[in-house]
């Protein structure tokens, strides 16, 4: 942004004790929720590459960035990680296998299964950008309270890893984690594809991106 003189900017708000700026989504419920308008990892919170972020096994707290994938997310390597160790949803801790939490402190967390799909029904989806191949480095969706916002929260169709250090799906699918663990070896994301929102169980030791959420 071009800083004028004589403005002011609102360049965030503090949560928990680290600056990370968030749009707050109040769901059908009246449940309000901060969702972070940044990927972990990500550089900006504008459609590009740059937005994407790191990539994370399943509560592991330690990513790779996306253009620097230098170890495979496959069943082999992911055994040596804590997130293996996670057998049931009951053994979930915060304060150990979350990487939302573990980067940015405070009150920062991975959001649960629910609060993704409230994010979807408190909202409306707008797909922007074209077809990856074409060269287009914006595609993603943006979420807002409704059309005439002007602001909404960006997330983008980052891909993800699965078996390989190759990213795939750059610009076509967007998929997260999420913090709800479905069965040994599996955890669900959320995916967002040519307006399809889905909530499928995923390989715990794939690659995924991660948006946090503060309450």
């Amino acid at each position: 942004k071009t800083v004028e003189a004589g403005t002011i900017y609102n360049i965030g708000s503090m949560d928990g004790g680290t600056w990370h700026e968030y749009i707050e989504v109040t769901d059908a419920s009246g449940n309000t929720l901060k969702w972070a308008t940044m990927n972990l990892g990500a550089t900006s919170s504008e459609p590009g590459r740059g937005s994407f972020g790191d990539l994370f096994s399943w509560g592991n707290t330690t990513g790779q960035p996306n253009d620097k994938i230098r170890t495979a997310f496959n069943s082999g390597n992911y055994s040596g990680t804590p997130g293996s160790k996670i057998t049931s949803a009951k053994m979930w801790d915060v304060t150990v296998h979350d990487a939302a939490r573990a980067q940015w402190g405070g009150t920062w967390r991975m959001p649960v299964l629910d609060e993704f799909q409230a994010l979807v029904n408190s909202t409306v989806a707008v797909r922007i950008g074209d077809n990856w191949k074409n060269g287009v480095y914006v595609n993603g969706y943006v979420f807002k309270h409704n059309e005439a916002d002007e602001s909404g929260i960006f997330l983008p169709a980052a891909g993800y890893c699965n078996f390989t250090s190759s990213l795939t799906g750059a610009g076509q699918f967007a998929d997260y984690w999420t913090s709800t663990w479905h069965s040994s070896g599996n955890a669900y994301g959320f995916d967002f594809n040519t307006n399809k929102f889905n909530t499928p169980p995923l390989a715990s030791y794939s690659g995924r991106t991660i948006r946090a959420v503060s309450e």
